[in-house]
């Protein structure tokens, strides 16, 4: 059992237990949040239940919210303990009308938690415990146990799921969610696992024409490459993810230009798009945007962060004459547009003439 956390919520309540003894909880003691991202395997159980004297101790596995619990009760039924609390804290307001509101807090991610409670005034264990009406039971291990599943080839162990229902060691058997495509003929796939986390892999899908359809190589947890390719075997698309953290992604057209790409780091990311000919299309990273005609005169330029004379935008015509200037301010708060539009043979018109026209949308 993990060391609890040191705080301590005291309750006075007493409550009823046969007809002249009384249960009080006297303490409530819950364990810091284990963080763990499968939490979803464990077991809701009864850890330990010890009573010494007239003090029982009982101590709870559950996924829980990471907000804790607060105003924790305890009852005897027949022969059932029943705890009951509230995830979070609750705070009660008198509104002027008299009536009470009541808010509660809570956090947005669950956690597992051990949660202790002690209670005094019993001579016995109860054969039942519930919380908050789910009955919860002694279980020997922490996450639910599933069977041992195993392929054995040529006296080597493959694909093997332990008991805790995770994958281990090599694997010849792909992921469930590999895109399913029809035009696919066979697969080939290799990987290796270790307590359920793809460690390394090589997963390739074949056209019926026999050429690569599919690339996938995982070399480490954060480091991978993935490849897709047209049945004429050149590249439609490549993802490519470093382990320092940075990833790339390109897709290209059927005749080898590329379409679109996008470079990402943890302070940078640039987008990029291309015309079918090669020319760039729109260009965008963290401080401006850019679009280009099929000619290669801009179309539009956003500037982010850096804005002269409070420019935010300009609109242009494929010849170069600027079409529109988009001004952007904002005082107290408050955010307010002015636009100034042009003929493309210069002179001032009404914006909404370009958007009739199609030219800028609303």
């Amino acid at each position: 059992m993990k060391s609890l956390s040191l705080f301590l919520l005291v309750f006075s309540s007493l409550i009823s237990f046969g007809q002249n003894t009384k249960l009080q909880v006297v303490g409530v003691y819950q364990s810091k949040c284990e963080q763990q991202q499968a939490h979803c395997r464990l077991q809701p159980r009864i850890v330990a239940q010890i009573l010494r004297n007239d003090t029982l101790t009982t101590t709870i596995g559950v996924i829980e919210n990471c907000a804790g619990i607060s105003e924790v009760s305890a009852s005897i039924h027949a022969d059932t303990i029943k705890f009951n609390y509230v995830i979070g804290k609750r705070k009660y307001d008198t509104l002027p009308n008299g009536t009470i509101r009541i808010t509660k807090s809570a956090a947005r991610c669950d956690c597992c938690f051990e949660f202790t409670f002690r209670t005094i005034g019993l001579k016995d264990i109860p054969h039942n415990t519930t919380i908050n009406d789910s009955i919860i039971k002694p279980y020997p291990e922490k996450y639910k146990i599933f069977p041992l599943k195993f392929d054995l080839i040529k006296n080597d162990t493959f694909n093997y799921t332990d008991k805790y229902g995770r994958k281990q060691g090599k694997w010849l058997i792909p992921e469930d969610d590999f895109d399913y495509d029809p035009g696919v003929d066979s697969i080939y796939y290799d990987g290796f696992y270790h307590n359920g986390y793809l460690i390394r892999c090589n997963f390739r899908r074949y056209f019926k024409n026999g050429k690569i359809a599919y690339n996938l190589t995982h070399t480490s947890d954060r480091d991978f490459s993935s490849t897709r390719y047209y049945e004429t075997g050149t590249i439609k698309s490549e993802w490519i993810q470093h382990e320092l953290g940075s990833n790339s992604y390109q897709v290209f057209y059927p005749n080898m230009q590329l379409k679109s790409s996008e470079i990402e780091t943890d302070s940078f990311k640039e987008e990029l798009e291309f015309f079918e000919n090669g020319r760039l299309k729109k260009i965008k990273n963290n401080f401006s945007e850019r679009e280009y005609y099929v000619n290669g005169t801009i179309k539009k330029e956003v500037l982010f962060g850096r804005q002269p004379d409070k420019i935010w935008a300009k609109y242009y015509y494929s010849n170069g004459n600027i079409m529109a200037v988009e001004y952007k301010k904002i005082k107290k708060g408050k955010k307010s547009i002015k636009w100034k539009c042009y003929d493309q043979n210069g002179q001032r018109i009404p914006r909404d003439i370009l958007i009739q026209n199609k030219l800028l949308l609303k």
